[in-house]
C-alpha cells in the first residue's frame, strides 16, 4: 500500500478533536479512526519529530537532538530499508491557509512524509489562553487547504497516518530559569552528561 504520515506540529488530543470534526464535515468521503499512542519524553520537537521520522528511539541520534535538520534523511533512510525500490517524499508545508498549490504530484511517490508547523506557530504566539487557541485551530481547521491536502492524498491511493509530535497545555509561566549548560528548552533542560 501506499503510506503517507502528516505530523501536525504541536497540536494536542482535544485540538485534533476539533480538526477531525471539521475534517468529517467538509470531506465526508473521508473515514477517520483516532488511537492514542505515546511519545518519546521529552516531546520536544527536535527529538519528537526525529523520532517518528527516523522509526527509532533518541539514543540513535543522539549528536542531532537539538536539531530537525535530519529528518528527512532518517525517514528516506528508514524507508529505502523497508521497502527497497520505495520512491520516498519527506516535505514541510506551511501556511496552509494561502491555499496555494500544495502539492507535487503525490502520485509519483508511495512513501511520504509530512510535516505542517501552522499550528504550533499558534500555540507559541496566542495571547488569549486555551479559548484563543482553539478558535484559531478551528479557523485553520475550516480555512485552510489542510482538508483538500488528504482528501489528494486518498485519492492518489495513499493510507494517511495523521499524528502530532508534540501536544501543549495552558499554563502560568513563573519565569525562565537562569541560563546553564543544558539545552535550552522552555518546558525541559537536557545535559550532555551527570
Amino acid at each position: 500500500s501506499k503510506i503517507a504520515l502528516v505530523i501536525i506540529d504541536g497540536i494536542s488530543i482535544v485540538q485534533w478533536n476539533i480538526i477531525e470534526g471539521i475534517l468529517k464535515q467538509k470531506k465526508s468521503s473521508i473515514q477517520f479512526k483516532t488511537d492514542s499512542i505515546f511519545a518519546w519524553i521529552p516531546t520536544i520537537t527536535p527529538i519528537s519529530r526525529q523520532s517518528i521520522f527516523c522509526g527509532s528511539a533518541p539514543h540513535t541520534f543522539s549528536d542531532n537532538l537539538e536539531t530537525t535538520s535530519y529528518e528527512e534523511t532518517g525517514w528516506k533512510q528508514k524507508w529505502y530499508q523497508g521497502k527497497p525500490g520505495s520512491n520516498v517524499l519527506y516535505s514541510k508545508i506551511n501556511n496552509l491557509l494561502q491555499k496555494t498549490d500544495i502539492s507535487p504530484n503525490y502520485s509519483d511517490y508511495n512513501i511520504i512524509g509530512l510535516v505542517t508547523t501552522d499550528l504550533d506557530d499558534y500555540v507559541h504566539e496566542v495571547k488569549g489562553g486555551m479559548n484563543d487557541l482553539n478558535d484559531r485551530i478551528r479557523y485553520w481547521a475550516e480555512n485552510s487547504s489542510f482538508a483538500d491536502l488528504l482528501e489528494q492524498l486518498a485519492m492518489a491511493g495513499f493510507d494517511i497516518f495523521i499524528s502530532s509530535d508534540h501536544g501543549n497545555i495552558e499554563a502560568m509561566g513563573i519565569g525562565e530559569p537562569k541560563k546553564d549548560l543544558g539545552m535550552r528548552e522552555r518546558r525541559c533542560r537536557i545535559y550532555k552528561n551527570q
